[in-house]
């Protein structure tokens, strides 16, 4: 917008330089006609009268002021230009808004895509997911067999083990038992003896 602005103002610039130095000229062949119409004489008389250089410093940027308050042709035609200049204006204007307007369709037709791209993704893993859930709910029960077993095995080993000391410690009473019998055998054939 400022850059458009500076345009603006340069533009305007420019077409004021070009209009004022068109009204000098104006003004110059305005005088000129004067001086045909009034006579060699008079003409001597105005040249005499014309200001000196440093008049004319002061005189020289007021004929174009003046000019433009005396004529209505010059008034009209800045008018217009300025007419035209604030046409160009508000049409840039018109133009960077559609732009800009346009710009932001596009960002939200990307973020809808991208929402719908997104939505999509997500519908199609959740599918996915119940899709898999019997088969990970097999697993699951696999999983759940397979710990069990393991339990069930565990325990057969302990009392296997159980078992087997039982066992172990029958034998070793019935060998006691044996050998106390035996003892006692002796002892009783000594008695006798």
């Amino acid at each position: 917008l400022e850059l458009r602005r500076e345009r603006l103002q340069r533009l305007l610039g420019e077409e004021r330089e070009a209009l004022a130095a068109e009204l000098r000229e104006r003004l110059r062949d305005g005088m000129r006609s004067q001086e045909q119409r009034d006579g060699p004489g008079e003409r001597g008389r105005k040249v005499r009268e014309r200001p000196g250089p440093l008049c004319s410093q002061f005189v020289e940027p007021l004929l174009p002021e003046r000019w433009n308050k005396n004529n209505v042709e010059p008034q009209e035609a800045e008018s217009e230009l300025h007419k035209k200049h604030m046409r160009e204006a508000w049409g840039d204007h018109l133009r960077q808004q559609n732009k800009e307007e346009v710009t932001k369709l596009e960002e939200k037709k990307h973020e809808n895509e991208y929402e719908t791209a997104r939505e999509e993704v997500l519908e199609r893993t959740r599918q996915e997911e119940e899709k898999c859930q019997p088969e990970k709910q097999r697993a699951e029960t696999l999983l759940q067999q397979i710990e069990e077993l393991k339990l069930q095995e565990t325990k057969a080993t302990k009392l296997k083990k159980e078992q087997e000391d039982l066992l172990k410690q029958q034998w070793e009473l019935e060998n006691l038992e044996e050998e106390r019998k035996q003892m006692e055998e002796q002892r009783r054939k000594k008695d006798l003896g």
